[in-house]
């Protein structure tokens, strides 16, 4: 889901974490690719903590170079391929798996 947020000198559009997340990332592709361009954008509410929690947003045009990256290409494709093994297991751990 894309959000906009109002600058003096354009208006630019952003992502937010779970828009993210429907885009097929992860918390730690996120981490990893993203941190230097994260944004905070004021304090929210959440859980009844005013003034601890920040709403993370990142730059489309930016979100959007970094998925036509190599590295994020290859990350995402080994999550699927994580993701088809643990469906193929039924998700249950075998002996030796921990």
């Amino acid at each position: 889901m894309k959000t906009q947020i109002q600058e003096s000198e354009r208006e630019k559009l952003y992502y937010s974490k779970s828009g993210l997340k429907a885009r097929g990332w992860t918390d730690a592709m996120i981490r990893d690719l993203l941190a230097d361009i994260e944004i905070k954008y004021g304090p929210s509410c959440a859980a009844g903590h005013p003034g601890f929690n920040f709403q993370y947003r990142y730059e489309d045009a930016k979100v959007e170079a970094i998925e036509k990256t190599k590295a994020f290409k290859e990350r995402k494709e080994r999550r699927r391929a994580k993701s088809t093994h643990a469906r193929r297991r039924g998700g249950m751990v075998q002996k030796g798996d921990y």
